[in-house]
């Protein structure tokens, strides 16, 4: 969470820190790296953009990617949950 609110801070300074109000982490999974994350969806392109900006986490190199938004956190949840079943169908047949 530090992370991203450091993102925004770097690329959108005070005004998109203070702009963007809450956001919550729903879930995370270490495992299969997929999280989700609650945002007004008035700012959701502008915590998109703060989460495409991150490159590094614990001095490991990463790339950030938003898979899909929606209205609902049941609606992303299930969809979470059949893009990580993808990938990990992927990499067992690969």
């Amino acid at each position: 969470m530090r992370l991203i609110e450091q993102s925004i801070r770097v690329n959108f300074g005070q005004w998109g820190f203070t702009s963007i109000g809450e956001f919550r982490v729903i879930y995370f999974s270490s495992s299969t790296s997929t999280g989700i994350l609650r945002v007004h969806r008035h700012w959701a392109r502008l915590l998109w953009a703060a989460l495409t900006y991150i490159s590094e986490i614990k001095g490991d190199r990463v790339i950030v990617q938003v898979v899909r938004m929606s209205g609902t956190i049941r609606k992303i949840h299930q969809h979470a949950i059949a893009f990580a079943e993808e990938e990990v169908r992927a990499v067992t047949h690969s």
